[in-house]
């Protein structure tokens, strides 16, 4: 609401200003003899000021339907419960046991249809740990043999030309034995399925898109193999994912 203000008052000056310029540089009536001298000024004044604000606010207002078929957003958001589901929150996971862990992927797309034919988001995770789809997750999401996990948008879609979606994915994730430390910071990454020939129609594409993100922060504790009667750590290993 006080942006929806501050833009009104923004866009209230400068008609105001551009009134008065015209006003002064270009008053038509200044050569109507049927208006004495001393209203050319109130007079212009009427007529300008409406016919800005008409032409400025239609001006806008074509410029928001532009910017709503060109721009398009997506969010991608890690967390571990909807409480904290905040894209400046980014969620730890600790690996020490067994037991598999579930990490949520939370993404919002909006815009036209169009822009997320072609697109889905890479996760990739480290060889220390295994990566199980949810039972109940959908065709839209796939992980492969090299530890990637792939969000098909295209398969999210619906037949809408133009699309507000949001949806949940739960990854479990299982740690490998290892006898080393890892800790991995990860984050998801837009993908062409097929990418355009021109450099420059990919640049105008990353232009177009609003990406959000947060990051995961996975570590794995060692657990290595028993070693003259002791458990002896053969390192410690960070890794980071830019």
């Amino acid at each position: 609401m006080k942006k929806h203000n501050f833009l009104k008052s923004i866009t209230t000056i400068l008609y105001s200003s551009l009134t008065l310029l015209l006003v002064n540089r270009i008053n038509i009536f200044a050569t109507w003899s049927l208006i004495p001298e001393e209203y050319h000024f109130e007079a212009a004044l009427f007529l300008y000021a409406p016919c800005i604000t008409i032409i400025g606010d239609a001006l806008i207002c074509a410029l928001a339907c532009i910017k709503n078929k060109l721009v398009y957003t997506i969010e991608c958001m890690f967390h571990l419960d909807k409480d904290c589901q905040e894209l400046n929150n980014n969620p730890v996971i600790t690996l020490d046991t067994d037991q598999p862990k579930d990490i949520r992927c939370h993404i919002e797309i909006s815009g036209k249809r169009s822009n997320f034919c072609n697109k889905e988001l890479k996760i990739s995770f480290p060889d220390w740990v295994d990566i199980q789809r949810n039972k109940l997750s959908d065709n839209a999401l796939r992980v492969d043999l090299d530890r990637n996990c792939w969000i098909d948008l295209d398969s999210v879609l619906t037949a809408s030309d133009s699309v507000e979606i949001s949806k949940d994915f739960i990854l479990k994730l299982i740690r490998v034995p290892s006898e080393t430390e890892n800790k991995i910071k990860i984050t998801a990454i837009i993908q062409d399925k097929c990418k355009p020939s021109y450099l420059i129609i990919r640049c105008l594409d990353k232009i177009r898109c609003t990406y959000k993100y947060n990051t995961l922060t996975l570590k794995c504790s060692g657990y290595g193999g028993n070693i003259d009667g002791n458990n002896k750590m053969a390192g410690h290993n960070k890794q980071f994912i830019g």
